[in-house]
């Protein structure tokens, strides 16, 4: 397994929470490492009942929602509703654009959060620790298509 800050901190936030460093927790670890990238549950299971054809499907399931419940990973949404999942470092902020009509993804870093989440606290009385930004609309390819329905035009933030 590659040393990191990002292993030695997901291990250290499973050690403070009572939780053993087992075999299988482990190898997702690696595994969210070496693929850097957002990943279905599916796409995990296959990838880690390759490398270790003893882990079995409900133990991904388990260690996975383990490490969101934990904030060693993250989910969002991709295509078709599915979840995807990605290692959550601190301050690594990907925001994204998905279109409505296809599915397609777009990350972006740029977020100007920062100068409204001062006056967000102070409305609300909480003390913002994290964000995610998802806008949705419709990628170059579909509005070329088709022009955006206002109905079908939302954000979240």
């Amino acid at each position: 397994m590659a040393s990191t800050a990002f292993v030695d901190k997901a291990i250290q936030t499973l050690r403070d929470n009572g939780y053993k460093l087992t075999g299988p927790r482990l190898a997702i670890l690696d595994f969210m490492l070496e693929n850097e990238k957002q990943c279905c549950m599916r796409d995990i299971c296959t990838g880690l009942q390759k490398k270790f054809s003893g882990i079995g499907t409900a133990t991904v399931y388990r260690n996975v929602n383990l490490f969101l419940r934990l904030g060693i990973l993250r989910t969002f949404p991709a295509k078709n509703n599915q979840l995807c999942y990605l290692i959550n470092r601190p301050g690594d902020r990907r925001h994204q654009m998905i279109c409505i009509k296809c599915g397609a993804l777009v990350e972006f870093s740029s977020c100007s959060f920062a100068l409204i989440a001062e006056e967000i606290e102070k409305m609300t009385r909480f003390e913002i620790c994290d964000h995610t930004l998802e806008v949705y609309g419709l990628c170059p390819g579909c509005l070329g298509k088709q022009n955006c329905p206002a109905g079908d035009k939302k954000a979240a933030g």
